[in-house]
Formats: C-alpha cells, sequence, structure tokens
C-alpha cells in the first residue's frame, strides 16, 4: 500500500510565502572545521594571483581573509535536501513530489508555477517567485587559528589515453586542514518541533553536516571540501518569546535533533 501523510497541517506546504507572519525562527551558531584541504576558488575576479583560481577571500581591514560564501554554502544544502526528497519520492507520492527541481536532472520547473504549485525544494529554498526559509551567512576564517594555505599540484588527465595531459599542469591554492570558520544558518517560520518530510529533510542536513559528511567547493572529486560543523548551538524563538529576547537560552544542537 502506498504509504501517504497528512502534509496540510504544515503551514509552509499550504503557504510558502508567508513572512508576513512570524511563527518561529531558529538560529544555529557554530564552527565549519574543514577537514581535509578546502577550496573556495574566486574565478577570475583576482586574477593578479599567479595561480590557477586563488582562494576567494575578503578583506577585513588590511588583511585578505579566506572565507566561504553563504551563497556557496545554501547551494551545497539545498542539492543535499534535493538529493533526500528525490530519495523520499519512491515512498511518498503526494503532487508536491512531482518533478522536484535536482540539480543533477538540469530540473527548474517552478519558476513558472503558481507559488501554490512549486515543489519542496523551492518552497524551502525559495525561487525566483519566493522567498527562502533558510538564511546562511558567509563564513569567516578565524585568523588566530590559521591553518596556512598551500598550492596543491593540478593536472588534467587525457580521458582517453588515462595519462596526464601534456603541458596542463597548474597549481591550486587550497588551505590546510584545520581551519575554523564561524558559521550561523537561520531557519524561518519552518517549526522543527513538527514531524513532516520538510523537517526531516533539513534535520537529515542538519546531522550530515554534524557527522562531517558535506563537501563545498572545488575540487571535491580530489578530496578538497570536506567540512563538518562544531560547537553548534540552536536558539528557538516564538512569538511569545520577543519581550525576553536576550533571555533566550542556546542549547546544544545535537541534542536538539536527538538520535
Amino acid at each position: 500500500m502506498e504509504k501517504t501523510e497528512d502534509y496540510n497541517d504544515n503551514h509552509i506546504l499550504k503557504k510558502p510565502d508567508n513572512f508576513a507572519q512570524f511563527d518561529c525562527r531558529y538560529v544555529i551558531k557554530g564552527n565549519i572545521i574543514n577537514i581535509s584541504q578546502l577550496h573556495v576558488g574566486a574565478g577570475g575576479i583576482e586574477a593578479e594571483f599567479s595561480i590557477d583560481n586563488p582562494l576567494i577571500r575578503l578583506k577585513i581591514g588590511n588583511t585578505d581573509v579566506p572565507y566561504i560564501p553563504g551563497s556557496s554554502l545554501k547551494g551545497i544544502f539545498r542539492t543535499e535536501i534535493e538529493k533526500y526528497l528525490k530519495i523520499q519520492e519512491k515512498t511518498y507520492k503526494p503532487e508536491h513530489f512531482q518533478n522536484v527541481c535536482y540539480v543533477y536532472e538540469n530540473r527548474n520547473s517552478c519558476n513558472t508555477k503558481e507559488i501554490e504549485n512549486i515543489c519542496l525544494a523551492c518552497r524551502i529554498f525559495g525561487n525566483s517567485q519566493v522567498g527562502s526559509h533558510i538564511i546562511v551567512s558567509d563564513a569567516i576564517l578565524d585568523m588566530d587559528k590559521f591553518p596556512g594555505i598551500k598550492n596543491k599540484p593540478g593536472v588534467a588527465i587525457n580521458r582517453i589515453t588515462g595519462a596526464a595531459q601534456r603541458g596542463a599542469v597548474f597549481p591550486v591554492e587550497s588551505l590546510q586542514p584545520g581551519g575554523i570558520f564561524s558559521f550561523e544558518l537561520q531557519i524561518i517560520n519552518i517549526d522543527l518541533k513538527e514531524d513532516n518530510i520538510i523537517t526531516r529533510a533539513i534535520k537529515f542536513l542538519l546531522k550530515k553536516l554534524l557527522e562531517g559528511w558535506i563537501y563545498v567547493g572545488g575540487k571535491r572529486s580530489t578530496g578538497l571540501g570536506n567540512i563538518k560543523i562544531a560547537d553548534a548551538k540552536i536558539i528557538e524563538i516564538r512569538p511569545e518569546d520577543l519581550h525576553e529576547f536576550y533571555n533566550i537560552q542556546a542549547i546544544d544542537l545535537l541534542k536538539f535533533l536527538g538520535d
């Protein structure tokens, strides 16, 4: 028998653009640690560097500090949730699973749909018609615990011969393992204490982050970009809490998520 759920009890499914009201907000703060070397490239923006695609940097005072743009993190988070929803498609068959936007299938049909008919991924992360319920801030490297930067040799492989392409050797700038970045993620008007497909997808992502199963940046196929979050705390804010906003206590994220 096909498994179904009562999805109508989730306000984000009924009205994904419900930003005119405040139901709840979760703020997750902690540190991102790069377990492996990390390369988030600046592309052609900093052409004065002599290496191929240098690390993207943010000028803070007189220092150029490597960072991970919030847009890069959010893109990876969305991809992970899209993959989760595609897996769940095999079990659950409500209409919102039909044609879920999925980067690996180059599928993004929701920009032409009415808001109430957009897919689950767009209901969480937004699209050109509706805002995102997820806000991800830039992650800035703590320069007091700077692990160092090295140029990792890169080489293009000839897919026919399997050997290195002649003359196609290039240096790639990468941050060494052990960098500590600030991390903040906000979840707006999605109640993580409810049990539905959207909250399960978000909790799945958060657990992958805690366990170190997320990769970000370039050269991921060669092992770069493995990250995890550490010392993560979560703050839950409800309308009735606003008058005591500064007294709200953060709790450990893993404890909040449970087993």
